[in-house]
């Protein structure tokens, strides 16, 4: 996506110190981060910065990426979609952790907040 939108698409990524052997369950950041870039930098001329930040803290995992959401009158803006890939990312992560993880959404002054955190395992 770097290559097809150059200057238009700015990633800041925010990784404090982790465990070396600290896993993100598979098909979690691509699909978050791809959302990201669709509904929120394509959509806009300018394009805009996506955040990424991943932290460990009281044996759990954090991440939070946020995204410029583009107001109707950019030309081409995208709907708000079907939620596909949160409730998939919520289904697997309901898989792996049971209740103890959690995928929430927010959109607040022209940005949207997608925040999941889940225990620190050394085995997914």
């Amino acid at each position: 996506e770097g290559l097809r939108l150059g200057d238009r698409l700015e990633m800041d990524w925010q990784v404090d110190d982790v465990p070396k052997q600290l896993r993100v369950p598979l098909l979690t950041l691509q699909p978050l981060l791809e959302n990201s870039i669709y509904h929120g930098i394509q959509p806009l001329p300018e394009g805009g910065k996506i955040t990424l930040r991943l932290w460990y803290q009281d044996e759990r995992v954090y991440v939070e990426i946020t995204n410029p959401v583009p107001d109707s009158s950019h030309s081409g803006s995208t709907t708000e979609g079907n939620r596909m890939a949160l409730n998939n990312i919520r289904s697997r992560l309901e898989v792996l952790y049971g209740s103890s993880a959690s995928l929430t959404t927010l959109e607040e002054d022209n940005r949207f907040v997608t925040s999941l955190s889940y225990p620190y395992a050394l085995d997914v």
